[in-house]
C-alpha cells in the first residue's frame, strides 16, 4: 500500500499480487477528517467510516482510491 498527499487529497493505491480477489479494510491514520472516498479510476463510492476504508481488490489487480476532506 502506498499513500500520497497534496492538501485536501490523499491518494491510496491498493495491490493485491495473490491469485485471490481479498477484501480490505484499512484505517487512515493521516489526522485528516475525509468526507469521501472514490476509486480513482471508476469514480464509483468506496465504502468509508469512522475512519476505515472498505474494498475488494481482485487476484493480481491494484485500487487507487481518492480520499477528500471537502
Amino acid at each position: 500500500m502506498s499513500f500520497y498527499q497534496r492538501p485536501g487529497k490523499t491518494l491510496v493505491i491498493v495491490g493485491n499480487d495473490s491469485t485471490e480477489a481479498v477484501n480490505e479494510r484499512i484505517a487512515l491514520s493521516t489526522g485528516d477528517t475525509y468526507v469521501t472516498a472514490v476509486d480513482a479510476q471508476t469514480g464509483d463510492e468506496v465504502a468509508l467510516a469512522n475512519g476505515l476504508i472498505t474494498l475488494t481488490v481482485p487476484a493480481r489487480v491494484y485500487r487507487m482510491v481518492l480520499l477528500t476532506t471537502e
